[in-house]
């Protein structure tokens, strides 16, 4: 039993999958809503002679954290890559601020009214980059990412900062419930296999017992296990969307 719970916790930190997410932080710069004149008054706002009502920036960080790589012939030609703004926005600027490693070519391929296209050659675990656009809309309006992955079959998934905070002791409580769970195996199931306690005579009640017995000790062991990945999910989160993590690896 020792030998499958190691042999599934290293299956578990060495399972490669392939895991593109990203973080959305957006800014309001001026905009006719801050205008604390009345109706009658108008303000012209424009950016590079293009009158505009609400500027805005969107910092938009793109990681794959799964340790598979994510080639560019992943991307379907039919479902390409691409950042989409609510309509009524339109891109007025973008560019590529810094990305992880200039091998990987992350690029923009085009922008167009309210949507933009992006690129690569490639992701490694880790690889990334941050976008800015600078876009005329308001802040309420969401902008997602949008685009077919094969081998990732929601594509590139929101994380939103905060919302998966690593616990350490969450993972005391999962070895706990590991620790547990062998031991009522272990104290149930030892004794006979070792011969220290002859084999109990066959009767129905068993029928019932040692499947409760044995149900016990799996929920132990599924739970203990199912809280270590989960947690294990929550420390990468952790390691790539807090802001040390963004200034120490960016």
């Amino acid at each position: 039993m020792l030998g499958i719970i190691v042999a599934m916790v290293i299956y578990i930190l060495s399972k490669k999958e392939k895991c593109p997410v990203y973080l959305i932080s957006n800014t309001s710069i001026i905009g006719q809503q801050y205008a604390l004149l009345s109706k009658e008054d108008k303000i012209t706002i424009r950016f590079n002679d293009t009158q505009i009502n609400q500027l805005s920036i969107c910092n938009i960080l793109l990681i794959n954290i799964g340790k598979q790589t994510i080639d560019s012939n992943d991307i379907a030609d039919s479902d390409p890559l691409r950042l989409i703004f609510a309509e009524g926005s339109k891109i007025l600027k973008a560019y590529v601020v810094k990305s992880k490693r200039e091998a990987i070519n992350f690029r923009i391929v085009s922008y167009k009214k309210n949507v933009l296209n992006f690129t690569f050659d490639f992701l490694d675990a880790g690889d990334g980059a941050l976008i800015k656009v600078v876009y005329d809309g308001s802040l309420t309006q969401s902008s997602l990412v949008k685009g077919t992955i094969k081998g990732a079959s929601k594509g590139f998934v929101l994380q939103k900062e905060g919302s998966d905070k690593y616990e350490r002791k969450d993972t005391y409580i999962s070895l706990f419930l590991i620790g547990l769970g062998l031991s009522a195996g272990y104290m149930g199931i030892a004794p006979y296999l070792l011969g220290v306690k002859p084999l109990p005579d066959f009767h129905i009640s068993m029928l019932i017992l040692i499947p409760l017995y044995l149900l016990f000790v799996g929920i132990f062991l599924s739970m203990g296990i199912g809280l270590f990945y989960s947690n294990h999910k929550r420390k990468q989160y952790n390691a790539w969307f807090n802001p040390d993590a963004h200034r120490r690896k960016w």
